[in-house]
């Protein structure tokens, strides 16, 4: 909506605020770790997600789909066959992306 003020100015009535989405904790552990990494995904709704994994080069090792129910959610990610280096965790979930990183040695 919009009115117009005495003076000529055109301006916007705010008639409401929306409401921010819940964020979604994600962790990536152990890290550093030796391969076996474990994606803990805390989620107030459920809801498919997908999961992508990058080496440093951004080359894909890694790709799943996930279902994510409400409340904790943990997956395993065995990368003890990769090289040792930094991997990037991207979960895209309700329309957004989420990244963080791990460490392999």
């Amino acid at each position: 909506f919009f009115f117009q003020a005495e003076d000529g100015i055109r301006d916007k009535l705010v008639t409401g605020v929306q409401t921010c989405a819940l964020p979604i904790l994600v962790r990536v552990y152990p890290n550093p770790g030796n391969g076996w990494f474990h994606l803990s995904v805390g989620q107030a709704t459920g809801g498919a997600g997908y999961l992508k994994v990058f080496d440093a080069r951004g080359v894909v090792v890694l790709q799943k789909s996930l279902m994510l129910m409400q409340g904790k959610n943990q997956f395993d990610l065995p990368l003890h066959n990769k090289p040792n280096g930094i991997y990037y965790f991207r979960l895209q979930y309700g329309g957004r992306s989420i990244v963080t990183k791990a460490i392999k040695y």
